[in-house]
């Protein structure tokens, strides 16, 4: 029997000799014509190599021989040895047995499995981790939620390993267990815990207190409440949907009076109602929308505001959502000015609101009490199809217990349509008073300082429905009041009545004290008087004159003291001249 094993190592190489190393004599010439291969034979005597191109490698023993080298002497093996495995033993009358640390028959052997380290306590390692055997080598890793080097394992607490265990700041985090939490959000907040927003209050009309900060007459209107979005709204292009990048949506925004939303704002806007499945750019350069429902191809069933990962391009193109900042609109009505923060009336009204033109007001308010031309004055101020401009001295120019007359209160009023603004009172711009004369501007160092007579303007533009209102310092003084000719010479005249009648009361009274007299001293009615002469009376011894009567004028003490009856004429009835009438300066002269 002719046994074949293996024993022979063959090199391939071109033009190289076959030379057996234990056989040298068995050379074989090389081939010329083509490709040889030389083989070394380790085959022992009783075998020989198949080699040669064609050749096996492989040692054939002669018969009685076997072995991968034709080393065994079948001759002197027991027959039940015969065949036995290179790593199995012969044990005469048994046969063949694999040696230790193998297993088989005998014939075939093969490497004994280690034994299984991992079966018992699990090999040494953790109870919460996995026992991996390679050959008689044992590794340990610590099971999913787990962590540690396998032989020590703790189970991982999100809470403390992440930040509030990757939930919501406004939110509290709760181990459940291994790598697991529950994130609830705090008390006045909505939402899974991992995202909360902050509960909003449902709005209330801001326009039911204090009018909205409005002015009182002014109409309001609660932009926010209305709108029911807590002022924010969805933005688009008018070129089309996602055609802004994060720099025109800011623009856009200004151009509508608000700002990009914040995330509080939209969030807000979301509990409010708002859901939209369009990506906005919002403040802060981030990108999202608010969901009220879940739904596959929204957010993928995400409820609230789904947000995009940041950072994002700024140069991305979408919408945006914008926050209005006038949250609260006030309108004028008809018949006032305003831009609605105030409104204002006649100029009566505004003089009456504003508290710093109190005194001026009360001073107008005495003079339309006391007089027609006051009444005239502020009904004036109060028609609606008035033009003219107001300077209002303030509070602060009048000197303690000052008044000012009815002309210096007329003299702060324009004429009739002269409505004047500050940017047209030019340098010696001449303006008719309401009393004919005139009020001069002036300019200080520069062309926001403006002076009238020579009193600074504090404040202007201040508009009425009829007219504007400038704030001067102190209040203006008026003129002097011209006096005319005709009024001089009626003032003469009247003093020439007055001087007449006193004359004429005068003649009567000395008229009267004559009649009294020769009434007094007559004879009777027939007998003829005598009258003596000087010479009679010195005879007759030197009677004397009779005392002459004196009557004072009561009624005229410019006049003489008393007149005499039987004086002479120019002695007994001098007439009492007119005084004369006194010197008026004529200032039309």
């Amino acid at each position: 029997m002719v046994t074949v094993t293996m024993g022979c190592v063959v090199q391939e190489d071109v033009g190289a000799m076959k030379v057996s190393e234990e056989q040298p004599a068995n050379i074989v010439p090389p081939t010329t014509t083509a490709p040889t291969a030389q083989t070394v034979c380790s085959c022992g005597v009783q075998g020989r190599c198949d080699e040669g191109i064609e050749g096996s490698g492989q040692c054939v023993c002669k018969p009685g021989w076997e072995g991968d080298y034709c080393q065994i002497d079948l001759g002197s093996i027991p027959e039940e040895c015969r065949g036995c495995h290179a790593q199995a033993d012969c044990v005469p009358g048994v046969g063949c047995q694999c040696q230790s640390g193998f297993q088989g028959n005998g014939t075939f052997c093969s490497p004994e499995p280690p034994p299984d380290l991992c079966s018992e306590y699990n090999g040494g390692c953790h109870q919460n981790a996995d026992c991996n055997q390679t050959g008689l080598l044992v590794n340990c890793s610590c099971h999913s939620g787990y962590q540690g080097d396998g032989y020590s394992c703790e189970p991982i607490n999100r809470c403390i390993e992440e930040q509030n265990g990757g939930c919501s700041d406004f939110a509290t985090c709760k181990f459940t267990g291994p790598n697991e939490r529950q994130c609830e959000c705090l008390p006045g907040y909505l939402g899974n815990g991992v995202q909360c927003l902050e509960k909003v209050v449902p709005p209330v009309d801001r326009c039911l207190e204090d009018n909205g900060d409005c002015d009182p007459v002014a109409i309001c209107k609660d932009l926010h409440y209305h709108a029911n979005t807590a002022g924010v709204f969805h933005l688009r292009s008018p070129d089309g949907k996602y055609k802004m990048n994060f720099s025109q949506a800011e623009a856009a925004c200004q151009a509508e009076g608000a700002v990009l939303a914040n995330f509080k704002q939209l969030g807000d806007a979301q509990q409010l109602g708002m859901h939209l499945c369009v990506a906005g750019w919002m403040e802060g350069g981030k990108v999202g929308y608010p969901t009220r429902f879940p739904s596959v191809k929204c957010g993928d069933n995400h409820v609230g505001l789904v947000i995009y990962k940041e950072p994002v391009d700024q140069s991305s193109k979408y919408d945006a959502y914008c926050y209005r900042l006038k949250d609260v609109s006030c309108v004028c009505p008809a018949n006032y000015i305003g831009n609605g923060d105030f409104c204002n009336g006649v100029l009566t009204s505004v003089l009456a609101t504003y508290s710093n033109f109190s005194i001026f007001y009360k001073l107008l308010l005495d003079y339309s009490g006391r007089s027609s031309e006051g009444k005239q004055l502020v009904e004036f101020m109060s028609h609606r199809k008035s033009e003219v401009t107001l300077f209002v001295p303030h509070n602060a120019g009048f000197a303690s217990n000052q008044t000012l007359s009815d002309r210096d209160l007329e003299y702060h009023i324009s004429t009739n349509h002269s409505r004047l603004p500050f940017k047209d009172l030019r340098h010696q711009e001449v303006i008719m008073s309401r009393l004919g004369f005139n009020l001069t501007v002036t300019h200080g160092n520069n062309e926001s300082s403006k002076l009238v007579n020579q009193l600074l303007l504090l404040e202007w533009d201040i508009p009425a429905v009829n007219g504007i209102i400038h704030v001067i310092e102190a209040p203006l003084t008026a003129p002097p009041a011209p006096i005319s000719h005709h009024a001089s010479r009626g003032h003469a005249h009247a003093s020439g009545t007055v001087s007449a009648i006193l004359v004429s009361v005068l003649l009567a009274c000395v008229l009267a004290a004559l009649g009294y007299y020769v009434f007094t001293h007559k004879n009777d009615a027939f007998r003829f008087h005598y009258f003596r002469n000087e010479d009679e009376d010195s005879a007759a011894g030197g009677r004397t004159k009779p005392t002459l009567v004196s009557i004072p004028n009561p009624l005229y003490s410019g006049s003489r003291a008393f007149s005499e009856p039987f004086g002479d004429a120019s002695q007994g009835f001098e007439t009492a001249e007119p005084e004369e009438p006194p010197k008026i300066l004529d200032l039309d002269q």
